[in-house]
């Protein structure tokens, strides 16, 4: 039986609307980004995947959350 990935990249920060690179530096989820999340929510409701990993920064920890519990990796860094 085949298996699906899906790669959700994270939601909109101060520094991606100021244009600056933020690294593994955390500048917080924007008020856009937490819009991006309330959207991600809502398509993909009902969605159980077996297993979620997102690296350690906050930024990616907050988007994946709308997917329940996640793994925190700190190999899933940009």
């Amino acid at each position: 039986m085949g298996k699906t990935v899906t790669i959700v990249r994270h939601a909109e920060t101060h520094a991606n609307s100021e244009s600056r690179w933020q690294g593994f530096t955390d500048s917080g989820i924007s008020d856009v980004g937490f819009a991006q999340i309330n959207r991600l929510a809502n398509r993909f409701a009902g969605f159980l995947p077996d297993v979620v990993i997102a690296s350690d920064l906050p930024r990616t920890l907050t988007t994946a959350a709308v997917f329940g519990d996640v793994i925190p990796d700190p190999g899933f860094r940009e």
